[in-house]
């Protein structure tokens, strides 16, 4: 069966062809007259121009010593390439991406995405169209013609033959074309073996592989859900892959069947089954990371698997197959609480001593990384941020281990905005490597690269070091001073003055002891309002002078929302000192405390950075640093661009004040899309409206539209593993006391990947080892909001963990109904309670009828019989955690663990 693979894995070197020598820069190519007559011979649609050295426009080389462009390949064909009625206002992009060097060393194919779309982010494309080609390496100053293997194809389709023009990836397709998300090449060079997916219900995988002579193609399923990068080991017996868009993230492994010639077997299996090898998931920290590993992930030997997260900031990581440790080689990382389970096939248990490793690691800010190239020795990594057009050089001090320092290789500064996808890399006859780069204009750009060169120290940027804080105070020792020398001729007769002194220095004496006490009074007296702060570990100290600049001086056209009772909320841009971000600032959101200070005001500031400053977890908002100059108390945040749960949820309702619809709330900055300077930012921040901003009106709208049920539930069960995470994993645990929709914040992304956060920890209480007894904890202060306080909570006190369980049952009611927790009335004792409202359905949630129930917004969903089970569910989920008997609620790990259950029963 499956004449899939042939000729795959025959000859030795690494899977990419990068093991394979290249002829030098400087010789004349020589092209075996087969393929030559091949690529001479393109469709007459398509075409790649092979220019000189001295075309390659648009890409900056930083350092000449290190690297030289020697060729760019231009794909010269003008968008839209289909022809619609929807084109008003659409851009495309054609990224060349998935680079391989045929292990000849003569040419290299990649996969040309061309993507169409009015949504300037890409993130919605209505026209697509995936190519692959093949085209000739070469420095010679002739024009060369690319060839066109085959476009994509339906992927309900499968095996099948050459196709050269078909496109439809958009919600009028009547096939869906297979989307490639991996590509590795065979030994031979003679099949493309690619991974992807397609949309149906269940959506499909499968494994391919596509002639590099005639662009025919066989199929075989591959039983996981949607494969995102794919790697495949040196010694060709195994393929690995990510799983993108559905958590939890893992690293899958796939056996390949080999015969004795080093070839597929035709009898091999019917379906492709990956086993998760590597797991991450321990904490869920990894659950929106974006994985990715690509054809250059292993060096020579083997033992070292490359990746890199894809988030904005991302990190590169090294996987060391010998030893089953995860080695953070450069980039922020995971919290030092994290520490992910790695289990493989070998060893299943999870006491195999396996572990994250982050101390050797580079400490660094990169980009939106996209791809990564290691070379041979597993010394030198390439990555390229999309969101830059930079490609950047990691110098490893070892396999797997850490990086040493960070090089800025090339810049594509072709347009704004501008950015490099695709990297390949291998070696050459002169001892320079052979670097690819793929931009998302069409252009594939071929750079040399001297590896000598590191050795100067006259590079140019490098990142050796960890980020400085953005301040370094210190308080100097007052300089004391010396006493004038004695001199025996002036001295005087101290007869009467002696006399007058004695007389006098008991009353000095006695003032100074008044001021004394006085002062110390004054002092003590102030300090219980404004205790001296006591920096948190982590959390970097901004100085005023600094707030005031991302603020424009607490100006009220940066306020967001309405003030609240601990002060109000400004939006800003904060600069960033890394020099590997190149100036690109952060959106923070600025939490100022309001004057004047009460002991209450200042306990909440203490609990506040005691608590939430140690605490990481991708569901509770990160608190980035503070301020504490001139009695200021102030806060910074990341910025939420999605605004708050409570501002999403009733931003239609017409009873909140003009100026609240008006600013949205909460949320925070789009990120640092095609922006360069702290005023621009700003302006582009401020266009996006509301309290989100920064997103543009992309994301003003996501944030006004209602959100479908999926997202509500997707959203309750990001905030039951934040509380997860605070009730039993973080050390000490932490109880909230004042979760409610308005301290939930939205992130980006729709659907399933919209991302959710909890906020606002400033009337939280660490759950000290007392508290942990049986013996009942009850507290004189009974803080939180009115509608969501647990009733052993308000009536007696009573603190422990199922006070947020209570409240998260409040939030998800509110989330099901689109209703308050508490509407207050025009008289005394006429406030509504959701919880008392829905008494009966709480009790009876078998005979709801969910349509009438829900959201109005909602409704229509209910029709699915799928949507109306999954709304039923979390209402059961409400109902118990709104059980009055605290005894009797679920404890929150239980609640979590159902709502992914209901979830994944709609997939």
């Amino acid at each position: 069966m499956l004449l899939f693979l042939s000729f795959f894995l025959m000859g030795d070197g690494r899977p990419v062809g990068s093991s394979s020598s290249f002829p030098p820069s400087s010789s004349v190519h020589f092209v075996p007259p087969g393929r030559a007559r091949r690529c001479a011979h393109p469709p007459t649609h398509d075409s790649r121009v092979l220019q000189s050295a001295n075309t390659c426009a648009g890409l900056k080389i930083f350092d000449d010593s290190l690297a030289t462009c020697n060729a760019v390949i231009n794909y010269e064909v003008k968008p839209p390439f289909v022809q619609g009625s929807d084109e008003a206002g659409m851009e495309c992009l054609s990224l060349a991406r998935s680079i391989v060097l045929h292990p000849s060393g003569e040419t290299f194919f990649y996969i040309l995405d061309q993507m169409c779309s009015t949504d300037k982010g890409m993130t919605e494309p209505i026209r697509r169209r995936l190519s692959f080609y093949e085209s000739i390496l070469s420095t010679q100053t002739q024009v060369a013609e690319g060839r066109l293997i085959s476009t994509s194809w339906p992927g309900s389709d499968g095996a099948g033959a050459q196709l050269l023009n078909f496109t439809c990836d958009d919600k009028n397709c009547t096939r869906n074309m297979d989307v490639v998300t991996g590509m590795v090449i065979s030994r031979s060079g003679s099949e493309l073996i690619l991974s992807g997916h397609y949309l149906s219900i269940p959506p499909r995988s499968w494994l391919s592989a596509l002639s590099t002579e005639n662009g025919g193609r066989v199929s075989t399923p591959l039983i996981m859900s949607f494969p995102g990068g794919m790697a495949i080991d040196p010694s060709m017996t195994s393929l690995f892959f990510t799983n993108d868009q559905v958590p939890p993230r893992r690293i899958w492994s796939c056996p390949v069947s080999l015969n004795e010639n080093g070839e597929m077997s035709k009898e091999g299996p019917s379906t492709f089954t990956p086993l998760p090898v590597f797991m991450f998931d321990l904490f869920h920290e990894w659950d929106t990371s974006s994985l990715y590993l690509g054809p250059y992930s292993f060096p020579r030997d083997g033992r070292c698997l490359y990746f890199v997260d894809r988030n904005p900031g991302g990190s590169v990581w090294a996987l060391d197959r010998s030893s089953n440790v995860v080695n953070l080689v450069a980039g922020r990382g995971l919290p030092p609480p994290y520490s992910p389970h790695i289990t493989s096939s070998s060893n299943q248990s999870s006491g195999n001593g396996s572990k994250i490793v982050m101390s050797n690691a580079l400490n660094v800010s990169f980009g939106v990384l996209y791809d990564l190239a290691v070379t041979e020795d597993g010394l030198i990594i390439f990555v390229s941020e999309k969101d830059t057009g930079l490609v950047k050089l990691i110098e490893l001090d070892a396999p797997c281990g850490g990086g040493r320092r960070v090089i800025e290789v090339s810049e594509y500064l072709l347009r704004p905005g501008a950015g490099v996808y695709g990297l390949a890399v291998g070696g050459n006859n002169s001892g320079l490597l052979v670097l690819l780069l793929g931009s998302d204009d069409g252009h594939v750009f071929q750079l040399s690269i001297n590896r000598s060169a590191l050795q100067s120290n006259n590079l140019g940027p490098g990142s050796p070091h960890p980020n400085p804080d953005i301040t370094s105070t210190s308080s100097p020792s007052p300089s004391r001073s010396s006493s004038p020398p004695h001199n025996d001729g002036q001295a005087m007769a101290i007869g009467p003055i002696a006399t007058v002194v004695i007389s006098v220095v008991p009353v000095v004496l006695a003032m100074v002891a008044f001021f004394l006490v006085f002062l110390y009074r004054v002092q003590v007296a102030r300090a219980c309002c404004m205790r001296r702060f006591v920096p948190v570990p982590g959390l970097t100290k901004y100085p005023l002078d600094t707030i005031k600049v991302v603020t424009n001086n607490f100006d009220q056209s940066r306020q967001v929302g309405q003030p609240g009772g601990f002060g109000s909320v400004y939006r800003g841009l904060l600069p960033n000192n890394d020099p590997s971000r190149r100036g690109r600032d952060v959106a923070v959101a600025v939490k100022v405390m309001r004057q004047p200070w009460t002991q209450a005001k200042e306990s909440m500031f203490q609990a506040e950075m005691t608590i939430l400053g140690p605490l990481h977890h991708v569901n509770v908002c990160n608190l980035i640093g503070f301020c504490a100059d001139e009695g200021h108390r102030i806060l910074v945040y990341e910025y939420k661009e999605g605004g708050s749960l409570n501002d999403r949820l009733f931003s239609r309702l017409d009873d909140r004040p003009r100026e609240e619809r008006e600013d949205g709330g909460g949320g925070g900055g789009g990120g640092e899309e095609a922006v360069h300077n702290l005023r621009s930012q700003l302006t582009l921040i401020e266009r996006g409206g509301g309290g989100g901003g920064g997103g543009g009106e992309e994301a003003v709208q996501n944030r006004r539209s209602p959100l479908t049920l999926i997202e509500r539930v997707v959203v309750a069960q990001q905030i039951a593993e934040a509380l997860r995470y605070l009730h039993h994993l973080a050390d000490p645990p932490v109880i909230h006391r004042d979760l409610k929709s308005q301290n939930v914040l939205l992130g980006g992304g729709r659907g399933r990947e919209i991302k959710a956060s909890l906020a606002d920890f400033g009337l939280a209480r660490f759950l000290e080892a007392k508290f942990l007894t049986s013996a009942p904890t009850v507290i004189q202060e009974v803080a939180g909001t009115d509608g969501w306080f647990a009733p052993e909570y308000a009536r007696r006190g009573k603190l422990s963990r199922k006070i947020d369980v209570y409240c998260f049952g409040v939030l998800a009611l509110e989330m099901l109904t689109g209703r308050r927790a508490a509407v207050r009335g025009h008289g005394k004792g006429q406030t509504r309670y959701l919880v008392a409202d829905e008494g009966k359905h709480l009790t009876n949630v078998d005979k709801i009828d969910m349509k009438e129930f829900v959201d109005p917004s909602i409704r229509a969903e209910m029709d699915d019989p799928v949507m109306r089970e999954l709304a039923r569910g979390m209402m059961r989920v409400a109902a118990d955690c709104l059980i009055e008997e605290e005894k009797e609620r679920p404890k929150i790990q239980r609640t979590a663990a159902v709502i992914e259950s209901l979830l994944e029963q709609t997939r």
